[in-house]
């Protein structure tokens, strides 16, 4: 994935954060965010809103209700 070229220009990239069996993303966003690209996570708030917040690598992330 880092090498598509629509990466390669990204200033801004919004992903989530794999959990379980889902395919890993941990060394995806730990690569964007060393290259200076913003990662966006996705983070469901109490009331079922869907806010972003942005990824500053592992140590930055929380557990949630759902992730």
């Amino acid at each position: 994935a880092l090498e598509l070229p629509e990466l390669a220009r990204a200033r801004t990239v919004a992903a989530y954060v794999s959990v379980g069996a889902e395919p890993g993303t941990h060394a995806l966003l730990d690569a964007l965010h060393a290259r200076g690209v913003r990662v966006l996570l996705p983070a469901l708030m109490p009331d079922n809103d869907l806010d972003w917040g942005l990824y500053g690598g592992e140590g930055s992330l929380a557990r949630v209700r759902h992730g």
